[in-house]
């Protein structure tokens, strides 16, 4: 399994406000202009999926040293879905980092930066298919392994089905038996 459909899973995410990616509302607006003419638009067939989310947190993978890691963390980076089915997970400062252990030692992953994907679904379904458009430039994904720091690969283009559940307050993603929970912060995106 690809490590990072499993790291997006753990992040797929809420909202911690705008000032959290260093973002205003016209630069958020810019950018959601600027992806949605990108992509084909089409109405997102699940209102409830809607809004601004905060990711909780949550248990994932990564590779590191040609070896799978557990990691665990990632709290807290900002969801904007929009009703085109656009989704810009945003990473910004206040987002915690992954960790886990390799070899007795502790790694850190600490990801920054903005990843578009496009949410498809067919009405009264719980399965979506999701399609990763990429990381923004100036993304970066920095590992810590024994004090050293060493950059990582965020995954540019992917395909991927999900499940979710859906209520006023909690959005959760379920991916071959990963499940990831997200509280709702705002209606709008």
């Amino acid at each position: 399994m690809r490590a990072a459909v499993l790291r997006w899973l753990a992040v797929m995410a809420g909202v911690a406000g705008l000032s959290a990616a260093g973002l205003s509302a016209a630069g958020l607006a810019a950018t959601q202009g600027a992806a949605a003419s990108a992509l084909r638009a089409a109405p997102l067939r699940h209102p409830c999926l809607v809004g601004a989310w905060r990711d909780d947190g949550g248990r994932t993978f990564t590779e590191w040293d040609g070896h799978r890691v557990a990691m665990h963390g990632g709290a807290d980076n900002i969801d904007h879905i929009f009703g085109t089915g656009i989704d810009h997970d945003w990473w910004g400062r206040n987002v915690k980092p992954l960790y886990g252990t390799y070899r007795g030692h502790r790694l850190e992953e600490i990801i920054h930066g903005r990843n578009t994907l496009y949410i498809r679904g067919k009405e009264h379904s719980d399965r979506l298919r999701l399609t990763e458009q990429g990381w923004s430039a100036g993304s970066t994904n920095i590992y810590i392994y024994k004090g050293h720091a060493r950059a990582g690969y965020l995954n540019q283009t992917g395909k991927y089905t999900m499940y979710f559940r859906c209520t006023a307050r909690t959005l959760r993603w379920t991916y071959k038996k990963r499940e990831d929970k997200e509280t709702r912060i705002s209606r709008k995106p």
